[in-house]
């Protein structure tokens, strides 16, 4: 993702998931993905904080996602 794993390795978690095979079928009808690409933000309890499912934001805007989900303040869900 444009180097943000390699710059918020120690603090974010990354996962690329193929939604063809049998747990990516099943973390898409969970997690109701519904197009792809499709960008998931979950808090350390597994809690959607924002979803984007069409199209990629901005690389600012998901920095900004991070720092403040890391900061403690909580996001709307989109």
């Amino acid at each position: 993702m444009n180097g943000l794993e390699k710059k918020w390795k120690e603090k974010v978690r990354f996962y690329h998931v193929d939604f063809r095979s049998r747990l990516g079928k099943e973390l898409g009808r969970r997690f109701q993905i519904e197009h792809l690409p499709a960008l998931l933000i979950l808090d350390g309890g597994g809690q959607i904080q924002w979803r984007l499912g069409m199209g990629l934001p901005h690389r600012s805007e998901i920095e900004s996602r991070f720092a403040n989900l890391l900061s403690g303040q909580s996001e709307p869900r989109t």
